[in-house]
């Protein structure tokens, strides 16, 4: 068995890897339009359209994209910790990594109580919670 911090940073380290991004560079080459002065005996009052492109260098951009196959990978063994980690701090935080609400943790932790209490509320939803009130008050 793995002690508890080494496990705890685990989890950690695969909630840090659910936002996994590729980085990749591109350099693409940046020209501006630099026009020539043209005759203006013939095009007096017209826009000059005579020109050329011009190179002003290269431009370094970086273009972010979701590591897919990184993220599945963390999020299934996010989720095989959830359900097999001896630890309740372990679960918990797989839990809350994973985007699961308090209540579901909750219900994963105590699934006898869960059960009891959500039969309850659909008794009591249902109409039988009544009967069963009349029953034991007669």
């Amino acid at each position: 068995m793995e002690p508890l911090e080494d496990v705890l940073r685990k989890v950690e380290d695969l909630r840090k890897d659910l936002s996994a991004e590729n980085i990749r560079i591109e350099e693409r080459i940046s020209s501006r339009w630099v026009s020539c002065p043209g005759d203006s005996s013939w095009n007096y009052g017209m826009e000059d359209y005579s020109g050329y492109y011009e190179d002003d260098g290269t431009d370094t951009i970086e273009i972010k994209e979701p590591d897919i196959q990184k993220r599945e990978l963390a999020r299934q063994e996010l989720k095989k910790l959830y359900k097999k980690a001896e630890a309740f701090d372990v679960r918990t935080k797989a839990g809350e990594s994973l985007g699961y609400s308090p209540l579901r943790i909750w219900a994963h932790e105590h699934p006898i109580g869960a059960t009891v209490t959500g039969l309850a509320t659909a008794g009591v939803a249902s109409g039988l919670g009544y009967l069963v009130y009349e029953y034991f008050n007669k």
